[in-house]
């Protein structure tokens, strides 16, 4: 019995290619969410995975550029399934479907919740900020992370205060 050989497929290829990418941009954004600072990270020397803070916003600001890429390629291989989602159909054309009214509805709404900085969808913005009062609230200086001892310190609170929550 042979088996036939499967041909490559540009539709899998991309759909695959978009997840990965997604996925890849996720994960960095939740780190660069949740890391120490501006030059606060820089000046401890802040790591995860290996990786400094302009190592995570590389790869992040990477993936986002060729996220913008690929999209074009998957929209042009869903295309049929994107319209059918929109409500097209040849014969009758576009009929609204509930289901894209709302979905619509509440990303103009949560757009227009963050432009104006309501509640709760602002409330995201304040939880990294009051994430990144890793010194349980201590003011740090510069004369603070002058030495290595003081550094070791403050990289500890900041993971204590994400073990205590």
């Amino acid at each position: 019995m042979k088996s036939k050989k499967k041909s490559f497929s540009g539709k899998r290829f991309t759909s695959l290619t978009t997840l990965w990418i997604f996925l890849i941009m996720g994960f960095s954004g939740i780190i660069l969410y949740v890391r120490p600072e501006g030059s606060l990270a820089d000046e401890i020397n802040w790591t995860f995975l290996s990786l400094t803070k302009k190592g995570w916003e590389g790869i992040h600001t990477i993936f986002v550029f060729f996220f913008i890429i690929v999209i074009p390629f998957h929209l042009f291989f869903n295309w049929n399934a994107l319209m059918r989602y929109f409500g097209y159909r040849k014969s009758e054309g576009f009929i609204l479907k509930s289901e894209l009214i709302i979905s619509l509805a509440i990303v103009v709404l949560i757009l227009f919740a963050a432009i104006l900085q309501l509640m709760p969808f602002w409330k995201l913005v304040e939880w990294r900020g009051e994430l990144k009062q890793w010194d349980r609230g201590k003011k740090i200086s510069s004369s603070t992370l002058d030495s290595n001892e003081n550094r070791q310190r403050i990289a500890n609170s900041f993971w204590d205060l994400y073990e205590s929550e």
